[in-house]
């Protein structure tokens, strides 16, 4: 019984892989990119005056009350969505026949602009700082304690050897 389950699900997977997408030429991809990033920003950048404040269409609701909570998370979300045209554009591309080959400097200096590398670096470089303070917070509090043990243990001594002299 399991095993017929592994041999279909197997099977299912083996033709899931060979199926194959009909992918719009990338010249096409790459219009489309152009004509869109330009209408995105302009709406981008109206939505004030456009997009209702409460509306019905669940997922403009949703990407509204995201988008009002965060900039960040907007401006995640509209990166993610330019990694996806270039991937998109990627896949297209090498899907062609001749093979239309990228830079892929280009591509990768994309993917990882300069200020997505100086954000990831900057949260990187505070996750550390704040390890670390933490860390040299905790050593300093046991070197205290420790300290404190001593003083404590060295006076019990003292007050023994007195006790036991008189």
């Amino acid at each position: 019984m399991l095993d017929s389950l592994y041999v279909g699900l197997s099977r299912g997977l083996h033709a899931l892989e060979e199926v194959s997408l009909p992918l719009p030429s990338s010249n096409k991809i790459l219009a489309a990119g152009v004509i869109a990033v330009p209408i995105v920003v302009l709406l981008n950048d109206t939505a004030d005056y456009w997009m209702p404040k409460q509306t019905d269409i669940p997922i403009l609701s949703w990407f509204a009350r995201r988008w009002t909570k965060s900039k960040e998370t907007k401006a995640l979300d509209i990166s993610i969505a330019r990694n996806l045209f270039l991937f998109t554009w990627i896949a297209a591309s090498l899907h062609e026949n001749p093979v239309f080959y990228t830079p892929l400097d280009y591509v990768s200096d994309r993917l990882t602009s300069s200020a997505a590398r100086r954000q990831l670096t900057n949260s990187i470089v505070s996750a550390r700082t704040d390890a670390f303070a933490a860390a040299t917070e905790a050593l300093g509090q046991s070197a205290f304690d420790e300290a404190k043990a001593r003083q404590q243990r060295d006076s019990a001594l003292r007050r023994r050897h007195v006790q036991e002299s008189t």
